[in-house]
């Protein structure tokens, strides 16, 4: 599979309404989870080729919230054991005043060569729906 055929999926599901390019290798698209609710997810493409193979992949990461002083990351390394696809990770993000500020996301991966369009679909979704009940259960808050 290629990143624009990738690309293309997630725009069919989710509708073009919900994505946007951010940057050439960036692009953006909002989940509907459930209770009203939506994720936003990130989607990046990582090039890879050598002269022997395409370890290209596709990154789907979705912000969770940002990271407070009492933040308890026990609790958060068990979570990373209930997780099929993924990892709970430590971003740098821009917040709305285009400030850096840490982020706890939830990020996962697949090689693009050998995806299917079942593991793109499925990657987005879990990336967008436990990382929308991370975000409740820590924050009780919609951040994104």
């Amino acid at each position: 599979m290629e990143i624009i055929e990738a690309i293309n999926l997630l725009k069919e599901k989710y509708g073009s309404s919900f994505s946007r390019n951010v940057d050439k290798n960036h692009w953006r698209f909002e989940i509907l989870t459930n209770e009203g609710r939506s994720q936003v997810i990130e989607v990046f493409y990582k090039g890879k080729v050598s002269s022997t193979d395409n370890e290209s992949r596709i990154i789907i990461e979705s912000p969770i919230g940002p990271i407070f002083k009492n933040l308890n990351f026990e609790m958060l390394l068990r979570k990373n054991s209930e997780l099929d696809v993924g990892a709970i990770s430590i971003e740098d993000l821009r917040n709305n005043e285009n400030l850096m500020i840490s982020y706890l996301t939830l990020r996962a991966s697949h090689i693009l060569k050998t995806a299917q369009n079942e593991e793109i679909i499925e990657l987005a979704e879990k990336v967008a729906f436990f990382s929308d009940k991370l975000e409740k259960e820590i924050f009780a808050r919609d951040y994104h």
